[in-house]
Order: structure tokens, then sequence, then C-alpha cells
């Protein structure tokens, strides 16, 4: 597994980096160029009618506010009271990820475009291959050869992570090596503690034997 890529392995090689410019309404200026030296097209900008100012004086109680996506819509994501999230553009508060609204995250955020199997909303018993991330969370799984999995926040509405076949071999032999089978995460736990002294104490008794075997020798070569 070591040969592999280990953003592939997290399935970051599913995920599209591109996202459209931030402009705001009143901003007149050309169209500035993007890191690869071309122009940002006109389909790409969105507008954000809500000035940072205008959050604050709406929540003056809110914390962390941070400007980002939403699909293709500019949102003020800031926590007052529980984590909320404000439409950029027209100022309203966006209460849920629906369904719809997490299948179009989903496949919005892929490189390229994949065929949905089945979405689901995980509210309690998550999978072991979500860890302990908060939910409750969108999962879509789409077909491929790799059955890549996304997670959806249905708080916040960001890809919480990307799983695929490749990670769950690939944890599957973690948990093998730890000898962590339940959570996969504890690499000082009893049974590996057991079988780690086991294995010092067989190559010590090993060592002991090995000496007391030359030494023997040693004794029955000086008296013959």
């Amino acid at each position: 597994m070591v040969l592999i890529d280990i953003h592939s392995i997290h399935g970051e090689d599913l995920l599209s980096a591109k996202q459209p410019v931030l402009v705001y309404a009143d901003d007149t200026r050309q169209n500035e160029h993007n890191s690869s030296g071309q122009k940002a097209s006109q389909e790409t900008r969105r507008s954000i009618s809500v000035d940072i100012n205008e959050v604050v004086l709406l929540y003056p109680d809110a914390k962390n506010i941070t400007l980002g996506w939403l699909g293709i819509t500019p949102v003020y994501r800031f926590t007052d009271n529980g984590q909320m999230i404000l439409d950029a553009s027209t100022g309203t508060l966006i209460d849920s990820i629906s369904e719809s609204l997490a299948l179009e995250l989903a496949i919005g955020s892929l490189k390229e475009s994949k065929e949905v199997k089945q979405i689901e909303l995980i509210t309690e018993n998550p999978p072991s291959e979500i860890a302990f991330r908060p939910l409750p969370l969108w999962r879509i799984d789409f077909f491929g050869v790799n059955s890549p999995t996304l997670y959806v926040s249905s708080t916040n509405g960001e890809i919480v992570t990307v799983r695929k076949n490749t990670w769950r071999i690939f944890d599957l032999l973690w948990r093998l090596h730890i000898m962590d089978y339940y959570e996969g995460e504890d690499i000082n736990n009893l049974l590996l503690n057991v079988f780690s002294v086991s294995g010092f104490l067989a190559a010590l008794s090993g060592l002991v034997l090995l000496w007391f075997r030359l030494f023997k020798n040693k004794l029955e070569g000086a008296t013959s």
C-alpha cells in the first residue's frame, strides 16, 4: 500500500479543486487572472451582496465567521448557539442541507461525473469508516471501480470525508498492523502490548539459549 499515494488513498484525487471566483456586487474591477494566468469567466463569478460587517450587526454573538461555498452559492459560516449558514447573496439563513442539495454538493465536488448508487441520512450508528465525525451526515454512494462514497454534513454542507475501496483495504491492513480491530486508531492497545512483550521475551530467551549453547560447546571443547 505504501506504493500508492496517500492522497489517492484518502480519495482526494476524486475531488475537484476548482471554485468560482468570489466577487462583491459593487466590484467594478476588471476580471482578475486566475492561478493559471487565464482570465476567470463571467460564468464562474458569483456576487456577494452581504458584507461581513452586516453579518456582525445581524448576529453580534457570531464567532468563527468564514466565507466559503455551498455548491455555487457563496455563504458565511459561523457559530451562534449552533452552526449557522447565511447566504452571502441574499442574506437569508439556510436551515439545513436537504437530500437534493446534499446530492448536488456531492456531484459538484467530483472531478468527473459519476452515477449515483444511493443516498441516505445517517443520524445514528455510523459506519466505522467515518470514525467519530459528528452526525448527522448524508452518505452518497457512487457506481465505479473503487465504489467511492462521499459524506456531506447535513449541518453546514461541507464534504466531511471521502471513502473508496482503496482506503477500505488500507484501513483493514492498518487495523491488522496495530491489532486494533474495533476502532483502528489505538496504537497502544492491550493486545498489541501483550504480543510486543511476548515477542521481546521470546527473542531474549533465544539469545539466552544461544549463549548457553555456545558456552556449553566451549566447555566440552576444553575438557576433551
